[in-house]
């Protein structure tokens, strides 16, 4: 009898062609997966900084909302990881004066990290634009 080691060819190409068809399913959900996280860190950015300007204006009591990200990170509301602005896949951006406030966070590639660009202001419904352009207020809510 011979003494048998190893694997044969034919295994070791089944073996590989089993773990190429588990790839070719999986692979696509990770991808939809990373989006789906990457836009649910924004909405939570968009989120906090709704909060920290609703709680700006009223520590404040001056009756004008943070005009910057800047001015939200020198009243201690927003961490520096926030105040810079970029994440690892959106840019945001905030505006304010007395008459409101403006939240913007737009894919850094559209298409390739993300597809959702998100907006709020001092209503705090945050709204969505699934084109290449910035959601505005007159975009459809989260939810909606």
């Amino acid at each position: 009898m011979k003494d048998k080691r190893g694997f044969s060819l034919i295994e070791l190409m089944i073996v590989v062609a089993v773990i190429g068809v588990i790839a070719a399913f999986a692979v696509p959900n990770l991808v939809k997966s990373k989006g789906a996280a990457r836009e649910a860190a924004a909405i939570s950015a968009v989120r906090s900084l709704v909060n920290a300007q609703v709680t700006y204006i009223s520590v404040r009591n001056s009756g004008t909302f943070a005009a910057d990200l800047s001015v939200l990170e020198v009243a201690g509301l927003i961490d520096s990881v926030l105040a810079s602005g970029t994440t690892d896949a959106y840019s945001i951006s905030v505006s304010g004066d007395s008459t409101g406030f403006e939240i913007n966070a737009r894919p850094l590639g559209y298409g390739s990290t993300a597809i959702r660009s998100f907006y709020s202001d001092e209503s705090a419904v945050i709204r969505y634009n699934t084109a290449d352009a910035p959601a505005t207020a007159a975009s459809p809510g989260l939810g909606q």
